[in-house]
């Protein structure tokens, strides 16, 4: 099985994605949103989810990823980003 990360054309990420490239993924399904597609993700030691936006919601990818960054910094209760890119290939699981 491919590292799924590695099908994806990151434009920003933080040093802690590159420790994911080498790790053992484990996928675990998550419920699905009418904006995105979202996955879950884990490690032995790590876990966290994958958003595949919809093209239909024209999403400002880089501008939500400074935005999280931002907010919490000042410790607001938001997801911390790790990264954003744009899929190299079409994933689906099932």
């Amino acid at each position: 099985m491919i590292n799924i990360l590695s099908a994806i054309d990151w434009k920003e990420y933080s040093q802690n994605l590159d420790v994911f490239f080498n790790e053992n993924l484990t996928i675990h399904p998550m419920k699905q949103r009418a904006e995105a597609e979202v996955i879950g993700i884990s490690t032995p030691n790590e876990s966290f989810v994958l958003k595949s936006w919809n093209k239909a919601s024209k999403p400002n990818i880089s501008f939500q990823y400074h935005l999280l960054g931002a907010l919490s910094k000042y410790h607001l209760p938001v997801p911390k980003p790790i990264a954003w890119g744009m899929n190299r290939m079409v994933i689906k699981y099932y």
